[in-house]
């Protein structure tokens, strides 16, 4: 007992244990029954449809059956699929759905000052490492996302930005095969969380990157190895962001919001605020946009202290880099939400993807934590650094802690609450009798229809699979695979209510044949001849999924060759 106590206070694991317990207070409002209310509160339905799809035998899952009345969805064609394969083993392993989503939202704040704490380490020392972590929990933009927004993947991605932050700063200060893989791992799992968010971050970790390579010998042996690690992580996530790319050419391209009219106000950064309303156009937002009093404070003294250091003759270039890297990042950043930087919006493409300007209070958040842990860094006696720091680290939590609890807590938002929500007639064991009528209020303007979709349903059809002559009996061999059997005697048309995507194929007694798109739904239909006849509808991947698929297989068996030879080292 003695020696697994004494092994516990060591150095390495105390500080991890430190953070994890100063992250507790910040999850304590998801404990109890029920749910609370949200912004976006689909996750609970969506995990269900992996759980479908998954079980159905999808791997990778992309099709869902049951939004839409039954018609069906790509779902996870284009959503990030991390955050659902991460609760499917918690909703596997006995939990329930509702459980198991609380669970990723509790993971993506206590495990996320873990991977802050380990890439601060890099550079600082034990206790300023402990305040960038802290203060990376403990910013009221993580409350929002969590408490506010129920922004599921977004939350998620908290946890692997530093991640990829040490993967990079590993790779160029160090070289070998394992550092190459694990650098790999870490942009795939960034990607997975949250496609957003990537794209969002990606320029500002690789400039990091570059930035590294400055203060270094060795830079195009560095440069490499960033590069091919980078290049690792992509193809190790072709089967989610290349078919999620090149098909979004198949979906009615439109979006819900405008992002001109959500760049919040210098004031709304700057001053305390917090509200569990929406964002609208103006400074009269019901959610607060703060970038955090804490933050703020650490990001002047970290500033003064640069330009103190400026003023010394001596100067060591790898603090000028991190000096350097955390406030060229962060007033970019800051340029990006303010509506001054709107014809940069408008000029490229990628930019209103993000949707919400204030959704670079991702960076904010992160840029500022690292520069709380720079104050380390300044040119005065450690002992004054280390007051600074302790003071900040007691600040963080205490004037946060109110941020971090939900507005209501709802005992009866339980699994067949969101299930009878979302979806037209589905039960966890099987389909109601009657249409939900709290359904029937549901728009799903979320959901960008197909292009041979030209209106959405509105009711159930009378049956997944009907004949306009014969007899017909069909079943659901799995929520891609539906057989029938059809008795006719003259030809005839059978209807597959079901939204036609690509991949979606039709068997005439295990034979191809031509579907047509039913108008206005755009559900399926085959032609059936006289006689009695066996109908496959299945959902197979295409030629570039299936490339996608084989790619990311490829390059998972590539990264357990590079761990497995971890002794060795990469010649670049």
């Amino acid at each position: 007992m003695k020696r697994i106590l004494k092994k516990l206070l060591t150095k390495k694991i105390l500080f991890p244990l430190l953070i994890v317990f100063l992250a507790i207070p910040t999850v304590w409002g998801m404990i109890g029954p029920g749910f609370y209310s949200l912004h976006d509160d689909m996750h609970v339905a969506w995990l269900y449809e992996m759980d479908r799809a998954l079980k159905g035998g999808q791997i990778p899952p992309r099709w869902v059956p049951d939004l839409s009345f039954n018609y069906g969805y790509p779902l996870f064609n284009f959503v990030y699929p991390l955050p659902f394969f991460l609760a499917e083993i918690f909703y596997l392993g006995g939990l329930s759905l509702v459980g198991s989503i609380k669970v990723i939202f509790a993971f993506s704040l206590i495990l996320s000052g873990v991977t802050m704490f380990f890439f601060l380490k890099r550079n600082f020392s034990n206790l300023f490492s402990l305040l960038g972590s802290v203060l990376y929990v403990c910013t009221p933009y993580r409350a929002v996302d969590v408490y506010v927004r129920g922004a599921i993947g977004e939350a998620l991605s908290f946890v692997f930005i530093p991640l990829v932050a040490w993967a990079v700063d590993k790779s160029v200060k160090e070289k070998g095969l394992r550092n190459l893989a694990f650098t790999g791992v870490a942009f795939a799992l960034l990607i997975l969380s949250h496609n957003i968010t990537f794209l969002m971050t990606i320029p500002f970790l690789l400039f990091y990157g570059l930035m590294l390579l400055i203060s270094i010998k060795k830079k195009k042996k560095a440069f490499l190895n960033l590069t091919l690690g980078f290049l690792l992580g992509i193809c190790l996530s072709t089967f989610f962001w290349l078919p999620a790319f090149w098909e979004k050419r198949y979906m009615i391209a439109d979006t819900v919001f405008n992002f001109s009219d959500h760049f919040p106000f210098i004031k709304q950064l700057i001053f305390p605020s917090w509200g569990y309303g929406i964002s609208i156009w103006g400074s009269s937002d019901e959610m607060s946009f703060q970038i955090g009093i804490v933050n703020l404070l650490a990001v002047a003294a970290s500033f003064l202290g640069f330009f103190w250091l400026g003023l010394r003759k001596k100067k060591k270039k790898e603090d000028l880099v991190l000096f350097g890297w955390g406030f060229l990042s962060l007033a970019m950043v800051l340029f990006l939400m303010n509506i001054r930087s709107s014809f940069i919006w408008y000029r490229l493409p990628i930019l209103p993807y993000f949707q919400f300007p204030w959704r670079f209070l991702i960076l904010a958040t992160f840029l500022t934590s690292f520069l709380a842990a720079t104050i380390e860094k300044l040119p005065i006696k450690l002992k004054y650094s280390q007051a600074i720091a302790l003071s900040l680290l007691v600040l963080a939590p205490v004037l946060t802690f109110s941020y971090f609890r939900p507005e209501k807590i709802l005992p009866e938002r339980t699994d067949d609450y969101f299930l009878n929500r979302y979806f037209a007639n589905k039960t966890k064991t099987g389909y109601a009798e009657e249409i939900s009528q709290v359904y029937l209020t549901l728009k799903e303007e979320y959901l960008r229809l197909p292009l041979w979709t030209e209106e959405r349903p509105s009711t159930l059809p009378a049956a997944k699979i009907e004949v306009a002559e014969g007899e017909l009996t069909y079943s659901e061999e799995s929520p891609t695979r539906f057989r029938a059997v059809v008795k006719t005697i003259e030809e005839t048309k059978l209807v597959f209510h079901n939204y036609y995507y690509p991949g979606w194929q039709a068997q005439v007694d295990g034979t191809k044949t031509k579907i047509e798109i039913e108008k206005p739904h755009g559900d399926m239909s085959v032609m059936v001849p006289p006689g009695e006849h066996k109908v496959l509808f299945i959902f197979k991947e295409t030629p570039l999924r299936a490339f996608s698929n084989y790619l990311s297989l490829f390059s998972l068996v590539i990264i357990l060759v590079l761990v497995f030879l971890r002794n060795k080292r990469w010649a670049g």
